[in-house]
């Protein structure tokens, strides 16, 4: 297959008219996202590559199935879809991958640092990045993509802030050539990423990741600076849409306020002051949710690594009595997932064998991510049976509960569609919910339970929160590691007296 590719062509003109060459310009190293507006021939010349021989290899390069897989034609969605693509696709994976590397090159610090001191630096580089990403993220979420979203329904146009698209998208731009520098320094300590010699399975699997990341990370940005962006600058233009502001004439007279109108402008002050105060807790409040949500994306990834290492597979266990259940031996009570995850979050605190109250909350304040700032529940100060966490463990997935007795994550039908974990209500103190006796009629019959689990009058459970966030919903994160807000009847649905027609928590459910 030949392709009309000339030397004059910018690098991300090339990869947005064939997306399936990310793969080839990769391996060449040449820049199609930050640096997407140089020509090739200024790219090839910048990395000391022969020009003529980069335009044959692009002409005849054969893509493979992985780079068919992302040869979407994102010129072809709309400003609304692809944000969405972006922020579902890009965004999700880097949130997954930035809160996966802090555990993995904390492990190598600890391990290695003292062979390699460059380690500890980049733990300092890749902890920057990690921010800058996550700022970037919510501004490009809280700000640039609802004012594109806008821009395709120009009816909605005047809706918007008073200024021109270009000004966000600057930002933008001058964040991603952030990031490409962090890239290149993270390169540079790394050694290109490659392991050293003898290097251990955990520098291995961080080095990896970090190479996926760079690499989704240079799609990404190709799919805005060359793709997204360009098509709001576009749109604006088209609509006619100019936010600047009319500045008088040079030599035009000055005229001060009159009393009345200095008046008027107060209570017009006074009135947008208690019209926006409102918005404002609710910003706070969203602001909140988005940190819940990236504690459930953290908890998700800590669970993947511990079933990963697991000898049989098996998520961590939920809190429960000491007692033998189904041939497995009692276990200490103070047993819960939220101990056995402490080394996988970072967290370098130890339960002893029989721990007291104190040490139990002491232990569960050094869990930050395990708790949302929307759960006010006044059981974390509780003496008998203190809150552990603001979110509970599916014990359908647990090695202690029925039916399965815990699952390899391999055996789960549907991952993407599985809960892992959910918002618990605020006076649970336990750890974990147990779907398998909720309903009517339940998986696993046992009425005791059933009525501390389920609430037969509400169809609903009486465990897992429901409502705790806007729209009347709540977090979930799913066993594939990605997480969001649902209402209840989302991951639940069943008509009395037959099995569940939809059911989240099942993981042999289809």
């Amino acid at each position: 297959m030949s392709r009309e590719i000339t030397l004059d062509m910018t690098t991300g003109a090339i990869a947005t008219r064939y997306p399936e060459l990310i793969p080839e310009l990769e391996r060449l190293g040449i820049d199609f996202c930050c640096a997407g507006n140089r020509s090739l021939r200024d790219a090839a010349d910048s990395i000391a590559l022969d020009p003529d021989g980069a335009v044959a290899s692009l002409r005849v390069y054969e893509h493979d199935e992985t780079a068919r897989a992302e040869s979407m034609d994102c010129t072809a969605l709309s400003m609304t879809q692809l944000a969405d693509h972006i922020e579902e696709t890009h965004h999700a994976f880097a949130r997954s991958a930035l809160d996966r590397l802090e555990v993995l090159v904390g492990k190598c610090v600890a391990a290695h640092a003292d062979e390699d001191p460059r380690l500890v630096e980049l733990k300092e580089t890749l902890g920057a990045l990690t921010e800058d990403m996550h700022d970037h993220f919510i501004r490009e979420e809280r700000v640039l993509f609802p004012w594109l979203r806008r821009l395709d329904r120009s009816t909605e146009l005047h809706t918007g802030p008073p200024w021109s698209v270009r000004r966000p998208i600057d930002c933008m731009l001058h964040d991603h050539d952030d990031v490409g520098e962090a890239f290149a320094k993270i390169r540079s300590l790394t050694d290109d990423l490659t392991a050293p010699q003898g290097a251990c399975s955990t520098w291995r699997a961080c080095l990896d990741l970090l190479a996926e990341l760079e690499r989704d990370t240079h799609i990404h940005i190709h799919k805005e600076n060359n793709i997204l962006f360009p098509a709001g600058v576009e749109a604006e233009e088209r609509l006619g849409w100019n936010p600047a502001r009319k500045r008088p004439k040079a030599g035009a007279p000055l005229h001060g306020f009159t009393l009345i109108e200095l008046l008027v402008v107060i209570a017009i002050i006074a009135l947008l002051i208690g019209i926006m105060l409102p918005a404002l807790g609710q910003a706070r409040a969203a602001g909140r949710s988005v940190v819940c949500l990236s504690n459930t994306r953290s908890i998700a990834t800590a669970m993947s690594m511990y079933a990963q290492d697991d000898t049989r597979e098996h998520f961590p266990t939920a809190r429960m009595p000491g007692m033998a259940m189904n041939g497995n031996p009692p276990a200490p009570f103070s047993i819960s997932w939220i101990h056995l995850l402490a080394p996988y979050l970072g967290v370098d605190a130890a339960l002893p064998e029989n721990p007291s109250t104190e040490e139990i909350r002491a232990f569960v304040s050094a869990m930050e991510v395990c708790r949302c700032p929307e759960d006010h529940s006044q059981n974390w100060e509780s003496m008998m049976m203190p809150r552990l966490a603001s979110y509970g463990i599916n014990a359908y997935l647990t090695p202690n509960h029925p039916p399965y007795w815990g699952i390899k994550a391999s055996r789960i039908r549907s991952p993407s569609r599985c809960v892992l974990g959910a918002e618990l209500t605020e006076e649970m103190g336990m750890d974990h919910f147990m779907p398998m006796f909720w309903g009517d009629p339940p998986a696993v019959e046992n009425p005791m339970i059933q009525s501390r689990q389920w609430d037969s009058a509400q169809a609903l459970p009486r465990v897992i929160e429901h409502t705790r966030h806007s729209g009347e919903r709540a977090n979930y994160v799913f066993t594939d590691g990605h997480a969001g807000a649902h209402p209840f009847t989302n991951t639940w649905a069943q008509t009395p007296g037959e099995p569940p027609i939809r059911n989240w928590y099942d993981p042999k459910s289809p």
